[in-house]
């Protein structure tokens, strides 16, 4: 018999337009970031979706992606750790069972640098607390 030992949902590189920007020239209009994230989650050990295979007992990933794109269709912080914040907290809000989350989200083009660079970014890991 097996058990399962670490339940995560992943999103990986989703583009979406945010006004974000510390500098004027940045709020002119909304931004490329690129988004990804590991949302770490303990559902019920009688119920874990690997062996009942019903979407009730996990994370829907629509509903997280829908999560992310409202977040930024209606905020408009300055930083990239802002807005991943933003995210996090819409998360955990909506599901008890998630723990932790690793948010990276890049500038794509970065606003400085002229090509220097493909991307600029951040990634912070959140949990909830109590969970440590």
């Amino acid at each position: 018999m097996i058990r399962t030992i670490r339940s995560a949902l992943f999103i990986k590189n989703l583009d979406v337009p945010v006004l974000i920007g510390v500098f004027s020239h940045e709020r002119i209009r909304p931004q490329t970031v690129r988004i990804s994230l590991e949302i770490v989650f303990h559902p019920d050990p009688d119920s874990h979706p690997s062996d009942t295979d019903r979407i009730i007992d996990t994370l829907d990933y629509e509903k997280a992606l829908s999560d992310i794109l409202e977040v930024c269709r209606t905020e408009t912080p300055a930083l990239l750790e802002r807005l991943a914040k933003l995210i996090a907290e819409r998360i955990f809000a909506r599901y008890s069972v998630v723990r932790s989350i690793i948010i990276s989200i890049q500038k794509i083009p970065p606003p400085v640098g002229e090509g220097a660079a493909e991307s600029v970014g951040i990634t912070l890991s959140f949990t909830r607390e109590g969970t440590e």
